[in-house]
């Protein structure tokens, strides 16, 4: 996966996680959803901080290294100016 699709499919996750939260945050109020809301939110918490972990596992240069900071997206990287457009892990 290139950096690029690792950021982007960390960041889709991160959405899902809030999208969980929501939802378990709708249920506070219902009647006997008290439960089921609480570990919906924990559950959601759990998924936005793995699509953190995973976003900034990806979003670093395959050549230097160096965690590539900056615009939404860029295809080289600011340290060493190659091309980051390459698979992030090699078979």
């Amino acid at each position: 996966m290139k950096p690029i699709e690792g950021k982007y499919l960390g960041y889709g996750i991160v959405l899902v996680g809030f999208i969980v939260g929501a939802v378990g945050f709708n249920l506070l109020d219902s009647p006997g959803g008290s439960g089921v809301s609480q570990i919906l939110i924990l559950i959601g918490g759990i998924v936005i901080i793995g699509g953190f972990i995973l976003a900034a596992i990806y979003w670093i240069c395959p050549y230097c290294k160096v965690i590539l900071w900056g615009e939404w997206h860029i295809s080289h990287c600011q340290h060493c100016g190659k091309s980051i457009d390459v698979p992030r892990f090699k078979k």
